[in-house]
């Protein structure tokens, strides 16, 4: 395979495979952003999520690129339509623990130190 051919494959996988939804803005028939888990989460909450990563990185002096890799785990699996992905759009609380969780795994794949789980 040639270079083109190459980049060509990876540009329909960025637009197909890895395409990643704005669940912010567009929700289904069946995810009308309200239950008894309280107030969906909205940008405002995902920008605080986003910001409380930053401040545990640079506390653990971790890279910043791993906050972006954190909420690249977050949105993709906040953008689809699992049950679990629809609870946590729902409920502020869901959403804090799938963003630890997306980040403690970040930490895992990007870091060469561990994340104490006691912060």
């Amino acid at each position: 395979h040639s270079k083109f051919e190459r980049l060509a494959a990876m540009c329909r996988q960025e637009t197909t495979t890895y395409h990643c939804r704005d669940y912010l803005a567009s929700r289904d028939e069946n995810d009308n952003g309200r239950n008894s888990t309280g107030k969906p989460v909205d940008a405002e909450c995902r920008r605080k999520m986003a910001e409380w990563c930053g401040q545990i990185v640079d506390f653990c002096k971790f890279k910043r690129e791993t906050v972006d890799a954190a909420m690249g785990f977050l949105d993709r699996v906040l953008s689809t339509s699992t049950p679990l992905a629809r609870r946590a759009r729902d409920s502020r609380k869901e959403f804090q623990l799938a963003a630890m969780t997306a980040l403690y795994t970040a930490v895992k794949i990007h870091e060469c130190m561990e994340m104490d789980t006691e912060l």
